[in-house]
């Protein structure tokens, strides 16, 4: 499967009658693999729900019609089942990819329309109908799942992202910026913010229980899994997930600007937890106990568990949503303009499919886990506020590298519903037009004489040492002079420029993991401890999940146990690894291919 888009929440019923002229030409493909099918359906009844599917013929039929279309849907750990759902999907998708589009759009609008008009019952098995339905999507059935914007629509944003960073720097004399200024700058403060400042800075703060890193882990795990390429990536790393077992129901790979990818799962019933530490290094007998996805929020083990993880920063698009620095109004205050977009699209695009889910599971409410990294954890953090405004959602968010997002009261306001996670230095958690706009004045004024001279000092003297034929000892003072010269006339640094006032921080309780100079320490910081940016030379590095977040948390378990081979269940980095693989193998196939035709 190669499309970019896996499937899409329900539309208004209303318009189903748009769709229904294709019906006719759809009937021959339900009765293929009759006796497969039954099998597999009540598989997915079973375990997605923990109940079969027994009560509705009409369920069941329709269920059936969706399976040709699915991979990994037994969940029962079994590769064999697993790998014929595959092949039978792959084959059938072959033979008749624009029949089984219509016929799933179709299935999705007939499964909505019953339930809306009151001719299905509502139940647990209407749940799998529609989820089973959507699931069978393929790129562009419904135009919220390839939302691709207009070339109009995309020259507006653009214009907007100019006049935003217009607004924000007009006032920086950036031409006045010495290239060699900021190198010394970062030499300058790699100097100053040294282990032994980083210790000072936390000394009062309090530190986390490190069985908590289990749970953060995981959910970092999760979030790396949506920056794969392909939705079968998707299938393969939720195959692999070591810890409660989930059903893809919702997947787009493609990305617009204040649209970003993501996907949803349900937790199966029935399956253990994702973060206890004792199941990291052996089975725990009260697994099956535990209700809640993460161990880090009190959650009621009735409710129907879903998680939904947003992608980070991949493409252009995400970027020109990063790129929306403005803080615009919020709420009771204001929020990044991009990444506030972009959290709203979530909630606009799901409501109406989480409500369905959860009338027709029969459950009190949804338990909602957003998960992301970067522009996805900021986006995932907008959404948990959104979505907690339904009284029918209980929604947390765990986010990894979040960029600067909203004022500090919003922040504080909702500490016990969004953890942010920030690595070290990571520079995206510092950034906003106000502290971008202080970095640029910072470096207009920053006097790096002193640093230039050093370097030339030293320079000079290691000639006049190895090669005195190039530099006689008479000539040294004259060469420094000149050098001292040249340096003093361009090195003219600006003063008594105004900073801005930084109003966007972290959401949430914030977890800051830093170098200490021994190991890696986990304190709870208050959001303002990211006010500017942290200039160091892994600013860039400690934003990204394989240097930074995952062998940051890595570094931290095993500096606390003691063992230098530990590992987590979940291997974050074999998703990229995955990615790599999965390109080769196209290659491979793209070469057998050609070699075919020859």
């Amino acid at each position: 499967m190669s499309s970019s888009s896996y499937s899409s929440p329900p539309e208004d019923p209303s318009t189903t009658s748009k769709n229904s002229n294709n019906s006719n030409n759809n009937n021959h493909d339900n009765a293929r693999n009759d006796d497969d099918k039954s099998s597999l359906v009540s598989k997915i009844s079973f375990h997605l729900f923990g109940s079969k599917n027994e009560d509705d013929e009409s369920n069941q039929k329709l269920m059936e019609q969706m399976v040709l279309k699915r991979t990994d849907v037994d969940g029962d750990g079994d590769d064999d089942d697993d790998e014929d759902a595959t092949e039978t999907a792959k084959d059938t998708e072959q033979d008749s990819n624009n029949t089984d589009e219509n016929e799933a759009k179709l299935n999705v609008w007939t499964a909505v329309a019953k339930i809306m008009t009151g001719q299905q019952h509502v139940n647990m098995d209407t749940v799998v109908e529609i989820v089973s339905a959507a699931m069978a999507q393929q790129e562009g059935e419904l135009s919220d799942t390839k939302s691709t914007l207009s070339a109009e629509d995309f020259k507006l944003v653009i214009q907007k992202v100019f006049e935003q960073f217009k607004g924000n720097f007009e006032d920086v004399p950036v031409d006045k910026i010495d290239p060699l200024a900021f190198l010394y700058y970062l030499e300058g403060q790699d100097a100053r913010k040294n282990p032994s400042w980083k210790r000072r800075l936390h000394r009062f703060m309090p530190s986390i229980k490190m069985e908590t890193v289990y749970g953060l882990h995981d959910a970092l795990y999760l979030s790396q899994l949506a920056y794969v390429d392909t939705i079968d990536h998707v299938q393969l790393g939720l195959q692999n997930y070591k810890g409660a077992k989930y059903e893809l129901v919702y997947c787009t790979t493609q990305g617009n600007p204040q649209q970003p990818a993501h996907f949803i799962v349900i937790k199966k019933e029935g399956s253990v937890p994702d973060a206890d530490p004792n199941a990291l290094r052996k089975p725990n007998k009260n697994d099956s106990k535990r209700g809640s996805i993460f161990p880090f929020f009190s959650r009621n083990t009735s409710y129907i568990e879903v998680v939904l993880v947003v992608r980070g920063t991949k493409t252009l698009e995400d970027v020109v949503s990063d790129a929306l620095l403005e803080a615009s109004p919020y709420r009771d205050g204001c929020a990044h303009d991009g990444v506030c977009q972009s959290g709203r699209y979530l909630v606009e695009t799901h409501t109406d499919l989480l409500m369905k889910i959860l009338k027709m599971s029969g459950r009190d409410k949804i338990n909602l886990t957003l998960l992301g990294h970067s522009l996805g954890a900021g986006a995932a953090a907008i959404a948990c506020m959104e979505f907690n405004d339904n009284d029918k959602i209980e929604a947390t968010c765990i986010g990894f590298g979040c960029p600067a997002l909203v004022n500090k009261e919003m922040s504080e306001e909702w500490k016990d519903k969004i953890i942010t996670v920030i690595s070290d230095s990571d520079c995206v958690s510092r950034m906003s037009g106000a502290t971008a706009a202080n970095l640029l004045m910072d470096l207009c004024e920053f006097q790096y004489e002193e640093y230039a001279m050093n370097d030339v000092t030293q320079f000079v003297n290691m000639i006049s040492e190895n090669a005195s034929y190039l530099l006689p000892t008479d000539k040294k003072e004259s060469v420094m002079k000149w050098f001292s010269d040249q340096i003093h006339k361009n090195a003219k640094p600006l003063k008594d420029l105004p900073r801005r006032e930084v109003i966007l921080y972290p959401p949430g309780k914030c977890i800051h993991f830093y170098r200490d100079g021994v190991g890696i320490a986990a304190v709870e910081v208050p959001c303002t401890l990211f006010n500017e940016f942290d200039v160091t030379r892994t600013m860039v590095d400690d934003h990204l999940v394989p240097t930074g977040y995952n062998a940051l948390l890595l570094e931290a378990m095993r500096s606390h146990l003691k063992d230098t081979q530990f590992q987590f269940r979940n291997d974050v980095m074999e998703l990229f690894q995955m990615t790599k693989e999965g390109e080769e193998v196209g290659d491979d196939d793209d070469k057998k291919k050609e070699g075919g035709k020859k």
